[in-house]
Parts: C-alpha cells; structure tokens; sequence
C-alpha cells in the first residue's frame, strides 16, 4: 500500500488591522506588524501600533512619577 502524502492546505495571510484598514497589495502588506495587545497577538496597521506604543509609554511614565 503506497504511502499517503500528508499536504497542507497553502494558508493565505490576511492583512487586516483592528481598525477595519486592510492592506491591498503585497507592499502595502509591510505597513502591518503583530502586536501584543493584552496578552493577544494581533495584526496592527503602523498608525495603530504607533498609538499603542504612545499609550504603553505615558503609562509606563505615569508608573516611574509615582
């Protein structure tokens, strides 16, 4: 009995931020990054990472001014 061949289905990567902005081509594909976002990895335009890292920052001031 021949041996079956274990195939994959070819999973295509959708690049689509939280905020609805998904990316049209394959150079736009670069303007996304995967964020940990409470504990959740999830895929992020640059603006939307930009505005966490913003906010990850202000608190993590806020924590060493205490």
């Amino acid at each position: 009995m021949p041996k079956k061949k274990k195939t994959q289905g070819k999973k295509e990567q959708v690049y689509i931020c939280t905020c609805g902005i998904k990316a049209k081509d394959k150079i736009h594909e670069g303007f996304f990054s995967w964020q940990n976002v409470e504990g959740k990895v999830v895929m992020l335009c640059w603006n939307c990472a930009d505005r966490l890292h913003k906010d990850v920052l202000s608190k993590e001031e806020m924590e060493v001014v205490k």
